[in-house]
């Protein structure tokens, strides 16, 4: 049986009927954020990096019991697929149909690359929107659960490499006091030392960045940066100011899991995939929720056999990416699902914290000068989600319509399908120099 793919729809259609793109975009947004799935089924084979290199993305969906893969190429307690009815890819949208123990699941991957010349911050944002929606097709009510989880595999060059795992912390909304130490061999009056209660990861970050202008030291619970310079200086070069200012409204009650490799090398990688920055994955509080960050067989198997939402975060890393493969999972219990449709969501980000070095200036991606940190972007990502996918709608149809008018349904297929390869092999930064 040949599987029906339309590429796009839009006022006059679906276009092109049964064309099958060789590659479709799930989470596409630039050249190191660039995730597709390479077959004609998602639970045929694994995503990949454009580069062809694998990115561990799974699902799976339980209906009354009963488990069902949905994407990943290997079981784990999940060997039954579901079938997959239809892809659309539309330009910032991908829309996954399948069908299940008498359910209907729809998976959308929504990247809000809309308005490039009006806001350029807000069409280059690092994430992708990713929506569950599940309902009967029988007239029954079922029982249903939804699971998704991806690997470390798209943070480093080569599984081997070390990575870590966490869950960050929104930046604090006031600086703690200056303090000074002894034991960090400073003269008097000429440094300074700002003390921060920020997540690990975070100090390591700014560590990696600002590595020419200041030193990091952390402990169980604090960030400590050393800076030849006044504290005011440092607040200003780390790009603290905003969240200072604003704080993070929200971003507390978010569920934010990371990982990364634990040697930071920005910029210093030697193929075409990143080995610095985190892959983060989000969502906001919502009915029968639950996420952990483990080894991918305890994650997988514990939901296989319903006890997934009981299981706590693996504490024993960091190790190597592909050393009982850690992962980020989140998976949510919809309860009885009839006519009426349930959903969740999630959003997808990569926070590369530097993205370019352009004759030896090392600039950072255009988004860290609006929001301090990537908890911040997520919690604003979250603010904007019904904005985002009522933009990006209208935006996939109008640009549809004129494309079609102008070059018929072939054209319009080609753009649909070469937009966000377009837009995911640029990246906008911010040029320090240029102040």
């Amino acid at each position: 049986m040949r599987l029906s793919i339309a590429l796009a729809v839009g006022a006059s259609g679906a276009l092109v009927d049964g064309f099958r793109p060789p590659c479709t975009p799930l989470n596409v947004v630039s050249p190191y954020q660039s995730v597709w799935s390479c077959s004609d089924n998602l639970y045929d084979s694994w995503p990949q990096h454009w580069t062809g290199s694998t990115v561990g993305m799974f699902g799976m969906v339980t209906v009354d019991g009963q488990v069902y893969r949905y994407m990943g190429a290997e079981g784990h307690g999940a060997d039954t697929t579901v079938t997959q009815k239809s892809v659309v890819v539309n330009p910032t949208n991908t829309i996954y149909r399948f069908e299940a123990g008498g359910i209907e699941l729809d998976l959308q991957f929504t990247t809000p690359s809309v308005g490039l010349d009006s806001d350029i911050v807000k069409s280059s944002r690092p994430i992708t929107h990713v929506t569950w929606t599940a309902k009967s097709l029988d007239g029954k009510d079922h029982k249903v659960q939804v699971y998704y989880d991806n690997s470390a595999e798209g943070t480093v060059n080569d599984d081997k490499q070390e990575v870590y795992w966490t869950r960050p912390l929104p930046l604090p909304s006031t600086p703690q006091p200056v303090t000074s130490k002894a034991d960090y061999n400073l003269k008097p009056g000429t440094c300074d030392i700002a003390r921060f209660t920020v997540d690990a990861g975070r100090c390591a970050e700014l560590c990696s960045l600002h590595q020419d202008c200041a030193a990091f030291v952390t402990d169980s619970d604090s960030c400590y940066l050393k800076s030849c310079g006044t504290v005011d200086d440092v607040v200003q070069e780390t790009g603290y100011t905003t969240s200072f200012q604003s704080g993070s409204k929200g971003a507390t009650n978010m569920t934010v899991m990371q990982v990364g490799a634990s040697a930071q090398n920005p910029l210093g990688q030697t193929s075409d995939s990143i080995n610095w920055g985190w892959s983060l994955v989000s969502a906001p509080p919502q009915g029968g929720q639950h996420s952990a960050m483990a080894s991918d067989t305890s994650c997988r198997t514990a939901f296989a056999s319903a006890q997934y939402f009981t299981l706590a975060d693996d504490t024993s890393g960091p190790r190597g990416a592909s050393d009982k493969w850690p992962v980020v999972s989140l998976a949510w219990d919809l309860g009885t699902v009839g006519s009426q449709s349930a959903s969740r969501h999630a959003v997808l980000s990569y926070d590369q914290y530097q993205s370019q070095r352009f004759f030896g200036t090392d600039m950072e991606p255009l988004w860290r000068k609006s929001w301090g940190s990537a908890v911040d972007l997520l919690a604003a990502a979250e603010d904007a989600r019904e904005q985002d996918l009522a933009e990006t709608a209208a935006f996939d149809k109008e640009l549809i319509a004129n494309v079609t008018a102008k070059g018929g349904n072939k054209y319009a297929t080609l753009l649909s399908l070469v937009y966000r390869q377009v837009v995911g092999g640029t990246q906008a930064v911010w040029n320090p120099i240029l102040k």
